[in-house]
């Protein structure tokens, strides 16, 4: 049981007996020496956690939200008295509150640019790529504008959905972009003309499209899970248009924890927390050119 910081040993019982004092100064002093015997013991209480045990603060990219959840709970259960706390935001939004003084023990980007950012100010030292994924076009699932192919996100009036620049997604996108216009000649502005949003991490774009608020979006092939299977359908992205999305960490320069955080690493870059990233459909680090299954993605049906 935590409350407030402090692990209390629920078999362990207190058993006080209270004799009502009688009235005058004698009694309230006899009340007043009780009750600070009473915080005393419980001051004196053997605790699973130390002050110097504070929790571990891992930043990390809107796009590892589901798999580090899980491996939230794989670190606890290796460490019982660590709390891992996550702070989960676009990989951008991340690295500038750390620039504005925020502390972190490790901070897992979705690009290199951040972690680049955070290297030249001091903030963290060596980073190691942990992961790496691609993009996904994706439509709602009934593709009520008929996208048969990128190419189409030209076409007048249809509803793109992107991420604001600055986020990694949005640099990912940007490339495919420039692939399309350069492999079949389809004009990036005319592609940009129909934005009519720009979402502040990845998973924002990717509920515009569950929810029909929009006609077509990028995202990571590992945002579309099966719990999406109902909402969204991909537009296959040839792989010399596609990209890969390289996701570094590090730990930070200011962490209360190193010890702990290079433990968190360690995991990350352990079979254990590669074969996580993979059942979530991020490529493993470990294989340097993939085979690798790929995300299960629900292709759009021919309009």
């Amino acid at each position: 049981m935590t409350r407030h910081g402090l692990r209390v040993n629920p078999r362990l019982q207190l058993t006080l007996r209270i004799v009502p004092a009688q009235p005058g100064p004698g009694a309230r002093l006899a009340r007043r020496l009780t009750m600070l015997a009473i915080l005393s013991l419980v001051l004196a209480l053997p605790s699973s956690r130390t002050l110097a045990q504070s929790p571990l603060l891992v930043y990390a990219a809107a796009s590892l939200s589901d798999v580090f959840l899980v491996l939230e709970a794989e670190f606890e259960r290796q460490h019982p008295q660590i709390d891992l706390v996550l702070n989960l935001a676009s990989s951008s939004t991340l690295a500038n509150q750390l620039l504005l003084g925020a502390r972190a023990d490790v901070v897992a980007s979705a690009d290199e640019a951040q972690i680049t950012r955070l290297r030249d100010a001091g903030l963290v030292g060596d980073a190691q790529i942990f992961a790496r994924n691609r993009l996904a076009l994706v439509v709602p699932s009934d593709n009520p504008a008929g996208l048969r192919a990128p190419a189409d996100l030209a076409r007048p009036g249809l509803r793109l959905v992107l991420a604001s620049p600055g986020v990694p997604i949005r640099g990912y996108s940007d490339q495919v972009l420039e692939q399309l216009e350069r492999q079949q000649h389809v004009e990036v502005e005319d592609i940009l003309a129909n934005v009519v949003s720009e979402e502040s991490n990845v998973r924002q774009v990717l509920f515009r499209i569950a929810y029909g608020s929009a006609d077509a979006g990028f995202v990571y092939r590992s945002d579309v899970t099966p719990e999406l299977s109902d909402r969204v359908a991909v537009i296959p992205l040839a792989n010399e248009v596609n990209v890969y999305a390289t996701y570094p960490v590090a730990v930070t320069a200011n962490s209360d924890n190193e010890q702990l955080a290079r433990a968190f690493i360690a995991l990350l870059l352990s079979p254990t927390g590669q074969q996580s990233l993979q059942d979530h459909s991020f490529i493993p680090a470990i294989l340097e050119a993939p085979p690798w299954p790929g995300s299960p993605c629900w292709l759009a049906a021919p309009a």
